[in-house]
This record gives structure tokens, sequence and C-alpha cells, in this order.
């Protein structure tokens, strides 16, 4: 998992901009969405807030919380098999 900062407002916004920071420019949004489908949403949910409520707390202290809203991205490897 791979955090990515940025003021987002949307899935599509929230896609393009991972795509961006990965250097994935080349591969279409629709790819990304047809992938999320196919996450357990509820699980990356909870594992994402657990790591995200980890680092907050690590770099500003105990008592910190996040307040941001979390979007997730899966974002597709394209490999060959021969």
């Amino acid at each position: 998992m791979r955090f990515v900062s940025g003021y987002i407002t949307s899935i599509s916004e929230a896609i393009g901009l991972v795509l961006r920071e990965a250097g994935r420019s080349d591969l279409a949004r629709e790819t990304s969405e047809l992938f999320l489908s196919s996450v357990d949403a509820a699980r990356l949910q909870v594992e994402g807030e657990k790591m995200v409520d980890t680092e907050v707390r690590r770099r500003y202290g105990r008592n910190a919380r996040w307040q941001g809203k979390l979007w997730f991205v899966p974002l597709p490897q394209l490999r060959y098999e021969a």
C-alpha cells in the first residue's frame, strides 16, 4: 500500500492522481475502475485506516487524529507471461 497526498473530491480524481504519481499515465483510468469492483473494500478500508492512524500518531504524537477522507485506488501492475 502506498500513500499519495492531495486534495481529492471524487474517485475519478483519486485515480488520476495515483496514475500520475506512479508514472503510469499511459494506463487508462477505466482499467483502475475495473479493479475497484474486485477489491474487498471493507477489509482494505480497515487496514488502511489502521496504517494511517499508526503513521499519524508516530509522526505527530499519540493524541493526533486523521480528519481527512481516505480513497483507496487499486493500481494494476501490467506484466507479460510467456
